[in-house]
């Protein structure tokens, strides 16, 4: 079983209790926040793999919507760029 280890942050208090207060307001805690975001930073986890699923499917869903469009590289003229 691994094993946790206490961090010491330093940070303005006013930043910690801003980031305290957003945390409550999304029904999690600070520590949660901070554990989700060392997961992703870290490149590990639940947090980096539903991130990285979410970032996918919205690559998916965009390249979808930009199926049709066709372009060779080459700069496009003023008049291209204008038309409807």
């Amino acid at each position: 079983m691994l094993k946790d280890i206490t961090v010491t942050l330093s940070a303005e208090e006013a930043l910690i209790e801003k980031a305290r207060a957003k945390a409550r307001a999304g029904n999690t805690t600070l520590e949660d926040e901070i554990r989700r975001w060392l997961e992703g930073y870290a490149g590990e986890g639940t947090a980096a793999t539903i991130e990285g699923e979410r970032r996918a499917a919205k690559y998916r869903e965009t390249m979808e919507k930009l199926k049709h469009v066709r372009w060779d590289g080459s700069k496009l003229t003023r008049e291209e760029l204008n038309e409807r």
